[in-house]
């Protein structure tokens, strides 16, 4: 009866198909320069800023919120803060 079920199971999954990114890569420093100077032309930094003060919360929506403050040990490898840390930079240039 078990392996009825994982048979069931898996044929009830849907595996999404594969599709590369396209992708352009600079063959040479002048080329990658250029395709720099274009992707950064078109992002607005003030655009960016707006949208995220946008994504705030009203200030009457805070109203008795309290913050309190967390134990944290910079030398301690079990609380994962390095990873935390690699994975908001790494994040950091999937969104630039």
């Amino acid at each position: 009866m078990c392996v009825c079920v994982l048979i069931l199971l898996s044929l009830s999954f849907k595996v999404p198909v594969w599709q590369a990114k396209q992708v352009k890569i600079a063959a040479n420093e002048e080329e990658a320069k250029k395709m720099e100077e274009e992707r950064a032309g078109s992002m607005d930094v003030d655009e960016v800023a707006n949208r995220l003060i946008g994504e705030l919360p009203l200030p009457g929506k805070l109203a008795g919120y309290k913050m309190h403050p967390a134990d944290f040990e910079k030398d301690d490898d079990s609380n994962f803060h390095m990873d935390f840390m690699t994975g908001t930079f790494l994040k950091h240039f999937e969104t630039v």
